[in-house]
């Protein structure tokens, strides 16, 4: 059956092929003959059906169609009507020459009855907001870095963390920027010295997002009352920066204990660190991580790598000279099998608690080649897809593009790049990109962040058709002089490349404000900032901001 994804056209798959040679076998025009009527009906037809597949294949949104086909029943003719949508699904082709069953045809059509979505009206509409969120969202980022690094230095901390919150809408991180401002206050009002603290970390909750798991009660004395301050195990200060409570809780932190902790932490932390070479280098892999956010998850996997360093020599004998290609991630999560590899990702997962036989026994397994064959391809795609993302960003004139979706659907995400890049010219007709962050996900969405994500299925409708009319314009207020694409259609600032342009046309354009690009030579004048001398069918003068005197032949343009 053809299937529509929830946000974009898929081209017809194997069965639908199998379907539509059904149909084709009972129409074509040469069963026909001695017919002229219906071999002609079906011949204009199978047209229409042939454009709305081509649009398919393409991932465009198809033209609705109205089908008509005479088919042969026995010794009689019978007409069959059809009427395919804008959506994209054949089932109702299938369903009239009775290739699927009612309920087919209705589960499909529930599938495919999503509103559909074209990129550039959801980017158009989307883009001047998504960049004032992201120019938001970046300038309150700059201010929270600044703000926590004068502090760690004015109070010389260690580190300043936010607890449980990740700063991604303008709220979030006004809280963290308030937060900040409060602890501040507080340690300026608790300290006699601010040298108290000196080397410890904090790590600050704004009271309207602080878990209520992260902070214990009061003692006896007062019962139901929340400490707005604790030790965690690793030596970092918890606190609730309210400002009514910040100096109270400041000033009762257990400092000393703070500080033998925190000391006890940072070795294990660096244990773990050091260890983590002398694994790299034993296993031969590509890289070796560990978690090292929680002091006892760095003493778990020192503890692991010395049983795996004890097994030196048995391990060297069995790798001789192998590279393995996968990194190793060593956890703690006990839930998880001892050794895990997921095929869409170069990383090979470990318990801290696995033995080194387990860990033996997979080092001479085919699982093992497998998954280091597996990680050397997707380095090899990942490296292709990084290059094409960029591509797309030049292409687009875009701050970022990045994927976000599953690496599962990479394969997707790379083609969905490559038809953004044919694309490219089109869209920057219609939409200004600059300055925009771009996500291929598996949907319309716009971030807090200002970021756009758009789907790696996405609908694109043939822009390009639209200009080849620009070759010529009359005076009527059209491009081609005939009452075809309209000059107001073209957005303002719009890029176009021509070849012939009348003065008509040209005081037109110059009015809209659009950018003729040069085919040649790749300049770009802006009309709007530019003189014309003289303007006619053989020649185009300019004198404007980039050189004073400019004259381009109409040769040298192409329509892109």
């Amino acid at each position: 059956m053809s299937r529509r994804s929830a946000r974009g056209m898929v081209p017809p798959m194997n069965d639908d092929k199998r379907l539509l040679r059904s149909v084709v076998r009972r129409v074509h025009p040469d069963l026909f003959a001695g017919l002229p009527k219906e071999r002609t009906r079906n011949s204009e037809s199978l047209k229409l059906l042939n454009s709305y597949l081509d649009d398919l294949s393409h991932h465009l949104i198809p033209e609705p169609a109205s089908l008509e086909f005479w088919v042969k029943d026995d010794d009689s003719l019978k007409l069959i009507s059809v009427e395919l949508t804008s959506s994209g699904t054949l089932s109702p082709l299938f369903f009239a020459f009775d290739l699927i069953s009612e309920d087919d045809f209705m589960a499909n059509e529930k599938e495919t009855s999503h509103s559909t979505k074209d990129l550039l009206e959801w980017l158009r509409a989307t883009v001047d907001k998504a960049v004032q969120a992201a120019d938001q969202h970046y300038a309150l980022k700059a201010r929270i870095n600044e703000v926590r690094a004068l502090l760690e230095e004015k109070y010389q901390l260690s580190e300043i963390q936010f607890g449980h919150e990740f700063g991604v809408s303008n709220k979030e991180q006004e809280r963290q920027l308030e937060s900040l401002n409060v602890l501040d206050q507080g340690l300026e009002d608790a300290c006699e010295s601010e040298q108290l603290f000196c080397g410890l970390n904090f790590c600050v909750y704004h009271p309207e997002s602080c878990p209520l798991n992260v902070l214990t009660f009061q003692p006896s004395q007062n019962p139901g009352q929340m400490r707005l301050s604790r030790v965690a195990d690793d030596g970092r200060i918890h606190v609730v920066a309210d400002a009514a409570l910040i100096k109270e809780a400041l000033m009762t932190v257990e400092v000393d204990r703070a500080r033998l902790l925190s000391r006890l932490s940072t070795y294990w932390i660096r244990r773990a660190r050091a260890l983590s070479q002398s694994i790299e280098d034993l296993l031969r892999v590509e890289d070796v991580l560990c978690d090292t956010s929680a002091s006892e998850n760095a003493q778990k996997f020192v503890l692991w790598a010395g049983y795996i360093l004890d097994q030196r020599n048995a391990i060297t004998t069995l790798l001789k000279d192998r590279q393995l290609s996968f990194s190793l991630l060593v956890h703690s999560d006990e839930n998880a099998p001892m050794i895990d590899h997921m095929a869409a990702t170069s990383i090979l997962q470990v318990r801290s608690d696995c033995p080194p036989q387990v860990v033996l026994d997979f080092l001479s397994s085919d699982a093992c080649r497998t998954a280091s064959q597996g990680a050397k391809e997707i380095k090899a795609s990942g490296g292709e897809e990084e290059a094409v993302l960029e591509k797309v960003r030049v292409a687009l004139g875009a701050k970022q593009v990045i994927r976000v979706c599953s690496m599962y659907e990479r394969d997707k995400v790379i083609e969905a790049a490559e038809r953004l890049l044919e694309n490219a010219d089109s869209i920057r007709m219609f939409v200004d990109l600059s300055n925009a962050c771009i996500a291929i996900d598996d949907c319309y969405q716009m971030w807090e962040s200002g970021f756009l994500s758009i789907p790696y299925d996405f609908q694109i409708h043939e822009l390009r058709q639209q200009f080849q009319k620009m070759l010529t314009s009359g005076d009527n207020g059209t491009l081609d002089g005939g009452g075809g694409v309209s000059w107001d259609s073209i957005p303002p600032n719009a890029e176009l490349s021509v070849r012939d342009v009348s003065s008509g046309a040209f005081r037109r354009a110059q009015r809209r404000k659009l950018v003729f690009i040069g085919g040649l030579r790749k300049s770009k004048y802006r009309l709007g900032c530019c003189k014309a001398l003289m303007c006619n069918h053989k020649r185009i003068a300019f004198r404007g901001m980039l050189a004073p005197s400019v004259s381009v032949h109409s040769q040298m343009f192409r329509f892109l």
